[in-house]
This record gives structure tokens, C-alpha cells and sequence, in this order.
């Protein structure tokens, strides 16, 4: 997927390219990837699909706010100066936006999308989406003109031979050391579910892995990313932040259910 970005980049004509899959397959860490390798060689906004999207604020006022708020000061015609800036340096501006599925006026989100993506034409700016599969369907008309290669990128598991690869490269990153077998090496097929492994036992020696608890992975893994968030944050303890996620968790579901 890291080279079919690169491609993308050198298709002038193709202007999006969407990662569509269900629910927790691991979309958003993938974007999150990808405009990590982006940002080494091109500038990228990144972008929530929850956007207001009503006039005027749709998604070319969001990215002019967001250079203006980076630059410090007013900029007009963003497009058109922006594309000639970044023609002279050779780049490209990648706009990532995750969770288009997630807005909550999705039919006017679906217009506003499509109207910016038709005014990319001819521009130095790329966009990297992120749907869920339930929901592509009504974004796929407008958007299937612009698809890099005519079509949307799917998070399948890994294949043999990938994850033979992935899982000594993960293990090698996570100074992990482990012989995992059975009912674990087909779960860990899963890539978000790896990546959670990894995460939660990293620096640690384990003995053969047989079967794997989700719900203690993820235990551990929260634990940790709790501890490293604290610590970085120069907090005395963890528990505030449980306790800020637990909140957050249980106001976004609120809001979805009312």
C-alpha cells in the first residue's frame, strides 16, 4: 500500500485513493502510516471525517484554515498559490481524511466531497480517504471517476507469505521474542490485531503462543499506551487517563444512541 502511494503521487489524472473496509480492520492506523511516510517528502493535512461540511464551512474552508492557522496569516486562492509553490518544489499537498462514513450530515458530506475533489483537477493535491464498507455505496458514484486505478484499496488479512514477513519484522521492531503456533498465528493474521500485540508485550520474552485472549491484549495494550501518555504528559499516574478515555468513550456513545 506505501507504493501504491508512491504511484500515486506520480498519476497526475488520479486524484484520490480510498481504503474501504468493516469496522476494526484497521483503516485509520493504516492512514496514519501512510501520511507518516507522506510527510517525509510532501506537506499533508490531516483530517477528521466528522467535519462540519455546511457553507461556507466545507472542506477547502477546513484546509485554509488549517494553512492559515500553520502560516500565521490570511491566504487567498490557497488552490491556485498552493499548487504553483508546490509545482517549483516538486512535491505534492496530501490531504488525509479518515472516516468519511462517520459524518453526521453524510448526504451534504458526499456533495462537499465530490465538488473538492472536481475542483483537484489540474492541481498538486492528492487525497487519501478512509470508509467502511457498509457505507461506500454513497460515496462511490462521485468519487469512482477520481480513483487511483478505478478502484479502493482493501485491508484483506495477510497471506502466508506476507505475514511470515510481517510478524519477523513486527517481532524485530517490538524486541519481541516468541514462537507463536496454532490458534495464535492464525489469529495474528489479523494485521490491527498484531499490531496490538506487539504493542502490548514489546521488550518481553514469551514462551510458545498457542492461543491468544483478546480482551487481555487489549488490557495490556491500553495499560501501556496509558503509561506512555502520562508519562509524556508528566502526569503522576495513569488512572487520569483511563478515566479521561473512559469518559470519552462513554460520551461518544451517548451522542451516537440520542
Amino acid at each position: 500500500m506505501i507504493k501504491e502511494l508512491a504511484h500515486l503521487a506520480e498519476a497526475a489524472s488520479q486524484r484520490c485513493f480510498v481504503i474501504v473496509d468493516r469496522a476494526g480492520r484497521g483503516k485509520t492506523n493504516v492512514l496514519c502510516a501512510l501520511a507518516e511516510k507522506a510527510i517525509a517528502d510532501h506537506p499533508v493535512i490531516l483530517l477528521s471525517g466528522q467535519i462540519e461540511t455546511a457553507p461556507p464551512h466545507e472542506i477547502a474552508w477546513h484546509v485554509q484554515h488549517y494553512l492559515e492557522s500553520e502560516l500565521g496569516h490570511a491566504v487567498s486562492r490557497w488552490l491556485d498559490r498552493a499548487s504553483a509553490g508546490l509545482a517549483a518544489a516538486g512535491q505534492w499537498l496530501f490531504i488525509f481524511i479518515d472516516g468519511i462514513n462517520e459524518n453526521p450530515a453524510l448526504h451534504q458530506f458526499v456533495r462537499s466531497l465530490s465538488e473538492f475533489t472536481s475542483r483537484l483537477s489540474g492541481k498538486r493535491i492528492k487525497l487519501v480517504l478512509t470508509c467502511r464498507d457498509i457505507l461506500w455505496d454513497a460515496f462511490q458514484p462521485r468519487l469512482t471517476p477520481h480513483l487511483f486505478q478505478g478502484t479502493v484499496a482493501r485491508l484483506d488479512e495477510f497471506t502466508e507469505t506476507e505475514w511470515e514477513q510481517a510478524i519477523g519484522l513486527y517481532f524485530q521492531r517490538f524486541r519481541i521474542a516468541a514462537q507463536v503456533t496454532g490458534a495464535a498465528a492464525r489469529a495474528l493474521r489479523n494485521p490491527l490485531l498484531l499490531r496490538l500485540f506487539c504493542e502490548a508485550y514489546e521488550g518481553e520474552t514469551l514462551s510458545a503462543v498457542q492461543e491468544i485472549r483478546f480482551l487481555s491484549v487489549f488490557n495490556l495494550y491500553l495499560q501501556r499506551a496509558s503509561r506512555n501518555i502520562a508519562d509524556r504528559a508528566g502526569l503522576l499516574g495513569h488512572a487520569s487517563v483511563i478515566q479521561f478515555l473512559h469518559d470519552t468513550a462513554s460520551a461518544m456513545w451517548r451522542t451516537r444512541r440520542t
